[in-house]
């Protein structure tokens, strides 16, 4: 898995649009998600660059901002792997 940081002390603030833009960059090629596995692995990468105790309700609301074809299990499962 690919992550925006370099280590865990090192930090970027970022806006969700960016987080979305690098995640696609870093897990598809720069290619817009097609299917339930490619909105997955956009999920994961942003989960991993989320600060832990953010990370589950952050990920909650950028499924639902970005309207990602995941159910909240989903999004909840690839946080507690993430974590």
């Amino acid at each position: 898995m690919t992550t925006m940081t370099q280590s865990k002390t090192d930090t970027h603030m970022c806006s969700p649009d960016e987080l979305l833009d690098k995640a696609i960059e870093m897990e598809l090629g720069g290619h817009p998600p097609e299917t339930r596995a490619h909105w997955a692995l956009v999920m994961a990468f942003m989960a991993t660059n989320i600060i832990e105790d953010a990370r589950e309700a952050a990920c909650r609301l950028l499924a639902t901002l970005y309207e990602m074809p995941l159910t909240r299990e989903e999004v909840d499962y690839i946080v507690k792997v993430v974590s």
